[in-house]
């Protein structure tokens, strides 16, 4: 049962989607959020994803959302989830449009109110000793970029992973990744004089 073995899953999953719905049927009504919030910190301290569903299910049929579902909305936000994924609200709901759009108006809202530099701190402090270069780089350059007021991280990877590793402490601006694909020497004629091997394309 995913409950029982959330630590093990999420361990070897890529992220987690909380299928809320499930968790109404699995788990007593008043256990449902404080579920929530602590698979939600689990995904942030891993650096994976954490995606909530089943958010503002009355706008199937209806054109707003209860005052309920839109502080669900933005606590999910608040708690640190990275998307909201909706279901049949946009599936067979009379107003996908709307719904999307309203959605996105109160996450865009509660991303104002999110404490960033209380989170930084908090990541920082949840990594294990001593950390490692690639994760002191990550979070070294998130906390220069907000210093500096910076627009934009651009970030050179590979495998991605730096990437991901700055997304982890959830940097104020937006992430630019660029993917260096790793060549083999056979793949290009070199007319370039000398003994030396090229292992990486030019950007």
């Amino acid at each position: 049962m995913g409950l029982d073995n959330f630590d093990e899953i999420l361990q070897e999953a890529d992220g987690i989607i909380l299928a809320r719905g499930n968790l109404g049927i699995d788990l007593p009504p008043e256990k449902v959020f404080l579920y929530q919030k602590e698979a939600i910190h689990k995904c942030n301290v891993a650096g994976k994803p954490a995606v909530v569903t089943r958010v503002v299910d009355s706008m199937t049929d209806n054109l707003r959302p209860t005052r309920a579902e839109a502080t669900d909305v933005a606590n999910a936000v608040l708690d640190g989830s990275d998307a909201i994924l909706l279901g049949a609200e946009t599936l067979r709901g009379l107003y996908p449009v709307e719904t999307i759009s309203t959605v996105g108006k109160i996450c865009a809202e509660a991303e104002k109110a999110y404490n960033q530099d209380l989170y930084f701190k908090k990541a920082v402090n949840h990594v294990g000793e001593p950390m490692t270069h690639l994760e002191s780089i990550a979070s070294s350059a998130v906390r220069a970029a907000i210093k500096v007021k910076a627009s934009i991280i651009i970030c050179f990877t590979s495998s991605g992973r730096a990437a991901r590793l700055i997304a982890k402490y959830r940097p104020t601006m937006p992430v630019l990744s660029v993917v260096i694909p790793r060549l083999k020497t056979n793949q290009l004629s070199w007319t370039f004089s000398g003994a030396f091997e090229v292992f990486y394309s030019t950007v």
